[in-house]
């Protein structure tokens, strides 16, 4: 994916653009100092939440969002081969190979911590 960052009415804006064809895919405005720090803070906050989720729901979590990904492959890997020019067979491997690594590592909490509620 091609990133533009081209001036806007008092703000910057990032293009997303198709390498392959060069056309437009979105605008987006840039985040300011701000946003960025509210962003930061917000993932901190998910993250100590997620710590503190028994391992039997985060196994939940990454089997349902594999499933996601499976379900939607088709969707996704458009969207990586449109923003990075990635072949459709490539794209639609990487979606595969997240959904694996989701089911790995679902798999692996599971085994190692059958006890953790």
């Amino acid at each position: 994916m091609q990133i533009l960052v081209l001036p806007g009415e008092g703000t910057d804006m990032i293009t997303s653009i198709n390498p392959a064809t060069g056309e437009t895919l979105a605008t987006f405005a840039e985040h300011g100092p701000g946003e960025v720090e509210a962003a930061l803070q917000e993932a901190a906050t998910a993250q100590r939440k997620w710590a503190a989720t028994p391992i039997a729901e985060r196994v939940k979590v990454l089997a349902a969002a594999a499933g996601i990904l499976r379900s939607n492959k088709e969707k996704y890997a458009r969207l990586i081969t449109a923003e990075m020019g990635k072949p459709i067979v490539e794209a639609e491997a990487e979606i595969e190979k997240c959904a694996l690594t989701c089911d790995f590592y679902a798999e692996k909490r599971r085994i190692s911590s059958p006890t953790n509620p």
